[in-house]
This record gives structure tokens, sequence and C-alpha cells, in this order.
């Protein structure tokens, strides 16, 4: 995902858990407001909310598979390095041996 697209989620995020907060200390103080809808309200802010917050962190996969993903590639770029040392090693060897 885009990160520009990343941070407008966020933001909009933001947003509606701010929209939570608000109503749902509105449904504290006053639970007729909005003639008894504003705990529907609360509600939807903080689903949405939620929504946005999930969406952002399961997009690149779960965290674990990410460091996994991680840690192989890197084992992987390990291994093929050292099989380059290895090659460039034996010609040299080889050569001495044969004078």
């Amino acid at each position: 995902m885009n990160p520009k697209l990343k941070k407008i989620i966020a933001i909009i995020g933001l947003i509606f858990m701010g929209l939570f907060t608000v109503s749902f200390i509105v449904f504290l103080v006053d639970p007729t407001a909005l003639y008894g809808r504003i705990l529907y309200l609360a509600l939807l802010t903080f689903g949405v909310g939620l929504l946005m917050f999930l969406i952002i962190y399961f997009n690149n996969g779960f965290p674990s598979q990410q460091n996994k993903a991680q840690e192989m590639q890197k084992l992987k770029e390990e291994y093929l390095k050292k099989q380059e040392e290895s090659q460039l090693e034996n010609p040299e060897e080889n050569h001495k041996d044969n004078s």
C-alpha cells in the first residue's frame, strides 16, 4: 500500500476515534441525546475507526510472518555471499595446486 494512502487512512481513523470519544462522553452525560441514538453513533464511529486501524495493521501481513520473511531473506543473502566467496577461493586453490 502506498505510504501516502496509509497516512490518509490513519488520519480518517483518528478522526473517527475522536468522534467516538466525543459521542461516548455525550452518551455518558445524557443518554437521551439525539433521541436516545447517541450510543449507536458512538458504536458506529468506534467500528469505523477500528476498521481503519485493522486495515493498516494487517495490510503488510501479520507482523510475525513479515519478520520471518525478512529473516529468511537475510539468511538467503548470507548463504549466497558464502557461496560466492567459496567459489572465489576454490579457483585460487586449484591454481596453486597445478603449479
